[in-house]
């Protein structure tokens, strides 16, 4: 299935062998559920488009951007002296999870597995 064949192009065990994908949905009527599995997927992406104009600005301006990862496994944690401040929530992606270091005062505020310049 596509997933499948998602997941393993990504997973080569040679960095020159790996295929990221990027996905565009058109129109409004799309399996959600099927595409946070996607972008759970290392280098997946995913953008929805509702106009045959915003598909064209889309491959034509931001083609590279959407199609090329920057960053994995980006990890933002913040750590507090004491009391001075407190982390109550987190809002971005769908994969966020903030934990709580209690030895250190250290929260995990993000983790985005894949970071794409757009």
């Amino acid at each position: 299935n596509l997933y499948s064949m998602i997941k393993d192009y990504a997973e080569k065990k040679e960095n020159t062998d790996r295929i990221y994908t990027s996905v565009i949905g058109v129109g409004i009527d799309f399996n959600t559920d099927y595409v946070d599995k996607i972008m759970k997927v290392r280098g997946a992406n995913y953008f929805a488009v509702k106009s045959k104009t915003e598909f064209i600005e889309k491959m034509d301006d931001e083609f590279d951007c959407m199609v090329t990862p920057m960053i994995f496994n980006l990890k933002l944690d913040v750590k507090s002296e004491g009391d001075a401040c407190r982390v109550c929530n987190v809002y971005g992606t769908g994969d966020d999870k903030k934990s709580m270091d209690n030895d250190d005062n250290t929260v995990n505020v993000i983790h985005v597995g894949t970071l794409f310049p757009t």
